[in-house]
């Protein structure tokens, strides 16, 4: 199956997400100094993000549509024992129960385990530095380094585990420009969601955004 539907999903609904954005340039006076400035980087780069999605729609990728957990991340899986275990298989509770069901390209969920390994590494960095606010600089290169090296062994198992299935490119770099879309859709659900929520956190996904090869 051409999996251009699969691929495009996002883009169809990144009319909405890209409204972060906006929200991001209506409130970057607002936002925390060390924000600030990363946000400016990001919004700079608003162009180039458009014509990104753009290219990647018009790309046409073979592989398949899939089952797929729907809200994958660090927060639905438990380490039993020697094993772990995967919760809630129900989809995102906000959206539409026939959203939910339908068959997706699985690099959604590989994107919503990505981004909560960047979560679980600044969370934990933002939240100790409130306290330790000397320490920022110290501490910044060494949860970028977890990031990296849990990102990568995750990575590596799960294409190592799914080598040779339909639902997957096979091709290295189309896989990693897939990818690279489900990561820059999340990434801006993120920023919407943190400026309404935290917008403390809203570094996090503005970082993620910027790590991409854009």
């Amino acid at each position: 199956m051409d999996a251009r539907r699969s691929a495009g999903r996002p883009s169809r609904f990144s009319a909405a997400r890209f409204t972060g954005l906006g929200r991001a340039e209506e409130r970057v006076s607002y936002l925390p100094d060390e924000v600030v400035e990363i946000s400016a980087t990001v919004l700079s780069r608003r162009r180039r993000i458009l014509d990104h999605f753009a290219i990647l729609k018009s790309a046409s990728f073979r592989t398949q549509r899939i089952r797929i957990h729907g809200d994958y991340h660090l927060g639905q899986v438990l380490r039993v024992k020697t094993d772990f275990v995967i919760l809630d298989f129900e989809g995102e509770p906000a959206r539409p129960l026939a959203y939910r069901r339908a068959k997706k390209c699985p690099l959604q969920d590989v994107a919503g385990m990505l981004r909560s390994f960047s979560y679980a590494a600044y969370a934990s960095l933002i939240n100790y530095t409130e306290r330790h606010t000397e320490d920022v600089a110290r501490l910044e290169p060494w949860a970028q380094l977890w990031e990296r090296s849990a990102s990568a062994a995750f990575l590596r198992a799960y294409r190592e585990t799914a080598q040779g299935a339909a639902f997957l490119p096979s091709d290295t770099s189309e896989f990693q420009k897939l990818l690279d879309l489900f990561l820059l859709d999340k990434a801006l659900y993120e920023v919407l969601y943190e400026l309404n929520a935290r917008p403390d956190w809203v570094r996090i996904p503005l970082l993620g955004i910027m790590s991409l090869s854009l």
